[in-house]
């Protein structure tokens, strides 16, 4: 069997018969917000309905969890929507942190109107959190490494993200120190934007008021296979979910086994989402391809590049979906215009 998926390129070929088994990666917060929506409000019907019951500002820096959160899962919804037009499906999915509940969404678990609400109130609850509660360093090491560092320190391993990347948080000072002690030994450190020491007991004040969300919610079975971040292992189909993502708010995020469970069963990973954080961390994890829509961006070459690869490996692409609305004429494969 030969195939070849090109992306710097855009060259895809395969002699596949079977249909690709495609996995989707939803994204938490870290990724860009992508506010106004970029191309894909300007391209898509449904981004724009999206964006337009959003509620979020229309430009701004969006660290603040109550504008990201939203925001990000808006972008995810787009991308979701774009990928149903191009009759592209998945049969697993993992989601980042926030993105566990983009996850559940798209596994059926509640509906569209559900997932913004939660996320909402998530964001919000972490954002009245008061005074900044510490703060997070990604670290160019293995969490085994990572771990011998901590050296009792008030800091966590919060994110097995890959092989070559991990995430501390907890109290300012010390996840400076460890970081320093990490960057003595060549390993590269870099401060995380964000308002809070996630992941960890820090933010454990903004759990009732999630849990209070969820008791309001309708919880379905789930129909599409998710692979937890927060267990690191399949759902059950008996977990008690709202138990669970009340969990997640102190829990870390184990992307990594999660990855390493769902990548066997996967032929290409689509980053359904804004900016393309998970698809470095699942290059870095695995050796399944992967591409990433960067949905909301200014740019529709991630899900043109989504559509070839798809299409070469065999899934049923809607082609004419890439067209939908514009002008088009058609002409013979052997035409030679002359200008």
């Amino acid at each position: 069997m030969t195939t070849q998926l090109d992306f710097p390129n855009g060259v895809f070929l395969s002699d596949r018969t079977a249909a690709p088994r495609i996995g989707f990666l939803f994204p938490g917060q870290g990724s860009p917000a992508n506010l106004g929506g970029g191309i894909y409000r300007h391209r898509f019907d449904a981004a724009r309905h999206l964006y337009a019951t959003a509620g979020l500002p229309e430009s701004g820096e969006a660290v603040a969890t109550d504008v990201a959160q939203p925001a990000i899962v808006t972008a995810s919804l787009v991308g979701l929507r774009a990928l149903s037009e191009l009759g592209v499906q998945a049969g697993v999915a993992v989601g980042h942190s926030l993105g566990e509940l983009t996850a559940l969404h798209w596994a059926g678990v509640f509906d569209e109107a559900a997932l913004r609400r939660i996320a909402r109130v998530r964001g919000k609850a972490m954002a009245e959190l008061g005074n900044p509660t510490g703060t997070m360093a990604a670290i160019a090491a293995s969490w085994q490494e990572v771990h011998v560092l901590l050296n009792g320190d008030p800091v966590s391993v919060v994110g097995y993200n890959s092989p070559q990347q991990t995430v501390i948080a907890g109290e300012v000072e010390a996840v400076k120190a460890v970081a320093g002690r990490a960057q003595q030994r060549g390993w590269r450190s870099t401060n995380l934007r964000v308002s809070h020491a996630f992941h960890t007991p820090l933010v454990s004040a903004a759990t009732p008021i999630l849990a209070a969300q969820l008791a309001k919610e309708t919880f379905h079975p789930a129909e599409q296979p998710v692979i937890s971040t927060i267990t690191g292992a399949p759902l059950n189909p008996h977990e008690n979910l709202r138990q669970l993502l009340c969990r997640q708010v102190t829990s870390p995020v184990r992307f990594m086994d999660a990855l390493g469970i769902a990548a066997p069963e996967v032929d290409l990973w689509i980053e359904v989402g804004p900016g393309q954080a998970l698809t470095g961390l699942a290059r870095e994890g695995q050796s399944k391809p992967v591409i990433a829509l960067d949905a909301g961006g200014e740019s529709l070459l991630g899900l043109w590049l989504v559509a070839g690869a798809a299409f070469a490996l065999g899934a049923p692409v809607q082609r004419a979906a890439l067209y939908r609305g514009r002008f088009t004429r058609p002409f013979h494969i052997e035409w030679q215009p002359k200008f």
